[in-house]
């Protein structure tokens, strides 16, 4: 009895390497606050990019970096880390927001428990307005 070799793809097959949908990240500038628009996949391959747009944005006076996350449509754990990162690096002078609301980017960062650690809002609203109390309660602390 002879035994075939079987692979599931042939020698034949014409296989692209997936290349994931396009990344980017655009830094926009609201009511004192740096805001991080990220679409795409956040995943091994692009995390030193957002890793680098976060450190870009952090050179800028702001005491507030939110990552709007509405057009991303994969967060892996790498990505996560850069969140927790930008939080670690802005406090305890700053904040960092999250916008998130969708399956690919609030579910995983709840699951893993992210939501006690860092401020998820659906919107970059209720973010900004998170934000402005935040630092209004700041300012009251010093004061006191």
């Amino acid at each position: 009895m002879q035994t075939q070799s079987s692979s599931f793809f042939s020698a034949n097959d014409d296989l692209e390497p997936y290349e994931g949908a396009p990344f980017s990240v655009v830094t926009m500038r609201r009511q004192g606050t740096t805001i991080l628009s990220v679409m795409g996949e956040i995943d091994l391959l692009t995390a030193p990019e957002l890793a680098e747009a976060v450190r870009t944005a952090l050179t800028v006076e702001s005491r507030c970096l939110i990552f709007d996350l509405t057009g991303t449509t994969f967060l892996s754990s790498a990505g996560m880390q850069i969140l927790v990162d930008a939080q670690s690096t802005i406090a305890p002078n700053g904040h960092v927001g999250i916008v998130a609301s969708g399956p690919a980017t609030a579910r995983p960062m709840k699951l893993v428990g992210l939501d006690d650690f860092l401020s998820i809002s659906p919107t970059v609203d209720a973010a900004i307005t998170t934000f402005i109390h935040a630092d209004r309660d700041d300012t009251e602390a010093l004061i006191a």
